[in-house]
Order: C-alpha cells, then structure tokens, then sequence
C-alpha cells in the first residue's frame, strides 16, 4: 500500500531538517549519498524507514558514535541514520521530494541532481573505461568548479581529493 500524501509530506520534512545530501571522492571515485534522516529516537528512524520501504526504495541504518566514548560518557544516547547510497534511488528519491523542499537544502539536492544527471549524460563508466579518463576527470573538474563558483560555500556538500 503506498503512503498518504501527509507521511510523504512528513518524509520530506524529516529530510529538509535533519537529512543531507552529499557528493564526495575517495580514491579517485566520486561517491553520492543521501541521509534521510539523522535521530537519537528510535520512532522517528523506524517511521522514515517503514516510509522508505513502502515507496520501494533501498536503504541502510547505521548507528554513529564511537563506542569508547558512549562507555565514557554513559549519558550519550545511539545517533542513528538512514541512508540511501545506490545511484538510481538517489536520484529517485530527491526528484520525487525537490518541490517539497526549501531554502539551502533544495539548492544542496538540485547540485547532487545536477551532478548525477551529468554522470549519466556522459555515459560515465563505458567512456572510464574506454581510456578517457583523463578527458572524462576534466569534464569533472570543470563542472564541479562550475557548480560551486555559482554558489560557493552554500552547500554541505563535500569534495574531498
């Protein structure tokens, strides 16, 4: 059964407030991940990930923290995520949530969207492996340094080399 109107409404507010989406590289690849929602309550991470389910996307929980430190400080409390990371529900998911959007956060998810459109108008890996990397990290370069001179230090959105 799909969601009401109202529990999208409630997803996409959960992701405006507390959620993030984010480019970043490690070992010369480029990563994009989408944290739903970020909570120490329980509720709020199960009711985000029954969402999620029901519309059909995949998803992970993980716990944040580090361990030595809850053990140092008992009063801490687990700081849970719920992320999405495959390529295709990304764009999925932030297309479907955009209008519902405000303020920074919708500039933060047009970026990612922008950069995994470009992703796939390039034809990404088949050109990777056709030796164009070389051109192929240019065109990179050049659109990441386009994006974040329109907007330079808006967005929580890391690159990391």
């Amino acid at each position: 059964m799909p969601i009401s109107e109202q529990e999208f409404g409630w997803l996409a507010g959960i992701f405006d407030g507390e959620g993030s989406a984010r480019i970043y590289q490690t070992r010369g690849r480029f990563f994009i991940q989408v944290q739903v929602a970020t909570n120490t309550d329980w509720c709020v991470i199960e009711r985000a990930a029954n969402d999620l389910k029901e519309l059909g996307f995949g998803f992970y929980i993980r716990e944040n923290g580090n361990r030595t430190q809850k053990k140092s400080k008992p009063w801490w409390r687990a700081c849970y995520d719920v992320r999405i990371s495959k390529h295709q529900e990304v764009f999925a998911f932030l297309s479907s949530i955009l209008p519902l959007l405000t303020g920074e956060r919708k500039k933060q998810v047009e970026l990612v969207l922008a950069f995994l459109s470009l992703r796939k108008s390039i034809n990404w890996k088949k050109r990777w492996r056709n030796k164009q990397a070389g051109q192929l990290e240019n065109e990179r370069a050049l659109y990441l340094q386009q994006m974040f001179n329109r907007q330079p230090n808006k967005f929580r959105v890391a690159v990391i080399n």
